[in-house]
């Protein structure tokens, strides 16, 4: 019912809040990049097996792994527009990355639905994924090409 499906999403945040701290642990072991390509790798594939989940206890999956790419990729994409950025520009930057992000939150859910509306839910979820895995192997491939102003220090992420 509504209440076990709360606890599912009560626990990508819960997770997420964890991993965060531990991030700079993280990005002593993985480059910084790879470290946030990842978790959102991880949180496309929670997204991607979503609507293939038919239990509450198997949707703690999908949850799970959407809480480790919330909780390590807001770091590491800190620590990366820090670096690609001039630091008097970097209050403009993050701002930029904000509205980004508040903008896909209020799109996403309804192109979801209307993919759903169209199809199913078994087509929306992963062709969501492969537009989430297109994006990070974009970023990634952007970030090899382009040395970031300051060099990315492991030990400045938090």
């Amino acid at each position: 019912g509504p209440g076990a499906a709360s606890t599912v999403v009560s626990s990508m945040a819960v997770l997420g809040t964890l991993l965060s701290p531990l991030t700079g642990r993280l990005a002593r072991i993985l480059r910084v990049e790879y470290l946030c390509a990842a978790s959102l790798g991880c949180a496309v594939l929670g997204l991607s097996l979503a609507p293939t989940l038919a239990s509450v206890p198997a949707a703690y999956l999908s949850a799970f792994l959407v809480g480790i790419g919330h909780g390590i990729s807001l770091p590491t994409l800190l620590v990366m527009i820090g670096a690609a950025v001039p630091s008097d520009q970097r209050g403009l930057a993050l701002g930029l990355r904000s509205s980004v992000n508040q903008a896909a939150a209020a799109l996403a859910p309804p192109a979801i639905a209307t993919v759903i509306g169209l199809a199913s839910a078994s087509l929306a979820f992963p062709l969501a994924g492969l537009v989430g895995l297109g994006l990070i192997m974009s970023a990634v491939n952007t970030e090899r090409r382009t040395p970031p102003a300051v060099p990315v220090d492991a030990t400045s992420v938090p």
